[in-house]
């Protein structure tokens, strides 16, 4: 769990005054994401919620491709599929219903964007 949260913290103080994280940034994630497990759920929720929350695309497939379970909550009850949609994370949202491990079907997902 800590290094979950030392993980946490790297991209937060990378993103801080930025949108997006630069390339080296990702390399030192890819080593540091490899010693943990990627659905630890803390405070806010699992790193794929942070990854929605700070749009970051990239992360977010890395997090997908090291199995991260879409379905989990955060403490306010939201999953990572709910959080795509409400802050209309478009790209995000697809890459979910694209992701083989999950049982979400394009067609709810596209409904759901629509809707929002």
């Amino acid at each position: 769990m800590d290094d979950v949260i030392k993980i946490k913290r790297f991209i937060k103080k990378r993103t801080k005054n930025t949108r997006n994280l630069k390339n080296k940034h990702y390399i030192e994630l890819k080593e540091l994401l490899s010693k943990v497990d990627v659905n630890t759920t803390l405070e806010n929720g699992t790193l794929l919620h942070l990854a929605v929350e700070k749009n970051l695309e990239k992360l977010f497939q890395i997090l997908l491709d090291k199995n991260g379970d879409v379905t989990v909550q955060n403490n306010s009850g939201e999953s990572v599929q709910d959080m795509a949609l409400r802050l209309k994370r478009n790209k995000i949202a697809v890459m979910i219903c694209n992701n083989k491990s999950n049982n979400i079907k394009a067609g709810d997902i596209q409904k759901q964007i629509a809707q929002k």
